[in-house]
C-alpha cells in the first residue's frame, strides 16, 4: 500500500510531427481529441491539424482524456465507421 501512495505514471513524450509531414498527408484522417489529456493540448492540435490537414476531420470530445478509445468507445466506433464509409 505504501509502495503506491507514491506512484506516478511517467507518460512517454509523443513525437512530434513537423508541418511538412502532416501536409503530406492525403487519405481521410480522423483526429479525435480529449480536452483532458495529460500529453497535449486538444485545441492548439485541433487547430494545428486542421490547418494542415486537407483531408482531416477533427473532432475534440468534451469531457474525454487522451483515452478514448475507453473512455467513450462507442463514439469511437462510430467516428471510425462514419469515416471509413466516405
Amino acid at each position: 500500500m505504501r509502495a503506491s501512495a507514491g506512484f506516478r505514471r511517467a507518460l512517454p513524450v509523443p513525437p512530434v510531427f513537423s508541418d511538412e509531414e502532416l501536409r503530406r498527408l492525403d487519405v481521410p484522417a480522423l483526429f479525435l481529441l480529449g480536452p483532458r489529456s495529460a500529453l497535449h493540448d486538444a485545441r492548439e492540435v485541433g487547430e494545428r491539424v486542421g490547418g494542415l490537414v486537407a483531408s482531416a476531420r477533427v473532432e475534440i470530445v468534451p469531457g474525454a482524456g487522451h483515452a478514448l478509445a475507453t473512455d467513450e468507445p462507442e463514439l469511437v466506433a462510430d467516428r471510425i465507421l462514419r469515416t471509413a464509409a466516405r
